[in-house]
């Protein structure tokens, strides 16, 4: 029986997702020669060849990928199940939310405080292009990201607005034409930050590039760029959401400005995939999450 031994099928899951059998041994805690031998069991059972490997990883087979459809949909009803069952017995499993540095540091803190409690929430950073995988492997259970999703998989709903600003550790005028952006010193983020490519695309649209900034230092994370921007001994200019920068505002400990001609915002998104967005624990965190914002207002 095919579907009499579910943890076969979830080590298939695992190798595909992870396209290596050796990851996906490490992942699940055995061995790579248990991990064939459970793939060769279910090929057997299903008398034909599910999986390939290539130069690239492990692929599922034409066939394999058919299996692979109905294999989903079978974890995803059992893990409804399992957590309809937790709730009924009143054992809530920790909720694993993935969110990028911003909404970690920045947005999270004060919705999580307002929200009322359902079950552990167990926060993991990362950057905003790996949160849909972090949902399709199951790493995450919601994710907060930075822009609306297209991906069909991901059911995500709109939950706040932020304006990104021009900072500084002296004072600047109420907004800056781009043309006099070569008059400053900047520092900032690497191009693959979403905060960089929303601000050089508005830039580019308004017929300016960014080649010609005068570029002191690059950070891996916005908390770093205004610490640098805090600490600096002459003038220094960055572009940062207002939500980093909020307390240093108020505080007079730094100055903003916008760029003249334009305002650029994001809106923030919880998600989930959106087979899992009706599981119990889920919804009722992501509505938490959403009410908690709407509280704060």
């Amino acid at each position: 029986m095919v579907f009499g031994d579910f943890a076969k099928i979830r080590t298939l899951l695992t190798v595909i997702n992870e396209s290596s059998l050796s990851r996906a041994s490490k992942k699940l805690g055995i061995s790579q020669p248990a991990v064939t031998q459970q793939i060769k069991a279910l090929e057997a059972a299903l008398g034909r060849k599910i999986i390939d490997r290539k130069k690239n990883g492990v692929v599922a087979t034409a066939e394999g990928n058919e299996f692979l459809k109905i294999a989903i949909r079978l974890t995803d009803m059992i893990e409804q199940c399992e957590s309809e069952a937790n709730q009924l017995l009143g054992r809530n499993e920790p909720l694993i939310l993935a969110a990028s540095h911003i909404a970690t540091n920045y947005l999270l803190p004060l919705a999580l405080g307002n929200m009322e409690t359902i079950s552990e929430i167990i926060i993991k950073t990362e950057h905003n292009e790996n949160l849909p995988r972090m949902l399709k492997t199951r790493e995450a259970d919601l994710a907060v990201f930075e822009s609306d999703r297209t991906d069909s998989e991901i059911s995500a709903k709109a939950w706040l607005s932020d304006e990104i600003v021009i900072c500084s550790n002296y004072e600047l005028p109420p907004t800056i034409p781009p043309a006099d952006f070569a008059n400053y010193e900047w520092i900032g983020r690497f191009s693959n930050s979403h905060t960089r490519q929303l601000v050089t695309e508005k830039l580019r649209q308004m017929g300016f590039g960014v080649d010609a900034l005068k570029r002191k230092a690059v950070y891996p994370d916005p908390t770093a760029v205004k610490q640098a921007a805090l600490k600096a001994s002459r003038q220094l200019c960055c572009v940062l959401s207002h939500s980093v920068v909020a307390d240093e505002l108020a505080s007079g400990k730094l100055f903003a400005a916008r760029i003249e001609g334009a305002e650029v915002w994001r809106t923030f998104y919880i998600g989930s995939l959106a087979s899992r967005a009706n599981e119990l624990a889920i919804a009722n965190t992501m509505e938490a999450l959403l009410r908690s914002q709407r509280t704060s207002e």
